[in-house]
């Protein structure tokens, strides 16, 4: 398992060939084109999350939202300090980890 992974994750899913035109274009692209692909597909994963939440707690707001995104982002470790004051105290998901600690 990948130290970067929470979860085991089976590269299993791509063929051979085209794992080669993949690994091809991912050595042609330079380091700045790699760190954009990479920030991208982190915005994109945020965003993933983002509907999710809303989908699943639709009563959140937008706060509440917030924090649990980055909460997420930290698992599974807790937030780094400073980052509990970043919202209403008030708007903690009652259904989290992070909702017991104090803001």
């Amino acid at each position: 398992m990948s130290p970067w992974y929470h979860f085991p994750v089976p590269a299993t899913d791509t063929s051979p060939a085209a794992e080669a035109i993949q690994l091809a274009i991912h050595r042609s692209m330079s380091g700045e084109q790699k760190l954009l692909l990479a920030y991208e597909m982190s915005m994109f994963g945020r965003e993933l999350n983002r509907v999710r939440l809303r989908d699943e707690h639709p009563d959140w707001t937008e706060a509440q939202i917030k924090l649990e995104l980055l909460r997420l982002a930290f698992l599974p470790d807790p937030l780094p300090k400073g980052f509990e004051g970043a919202f209403d105290a008030n708007s903690a998901p009652e259904s989290t980890p992070q909702s017991k600690r104090k803001l």
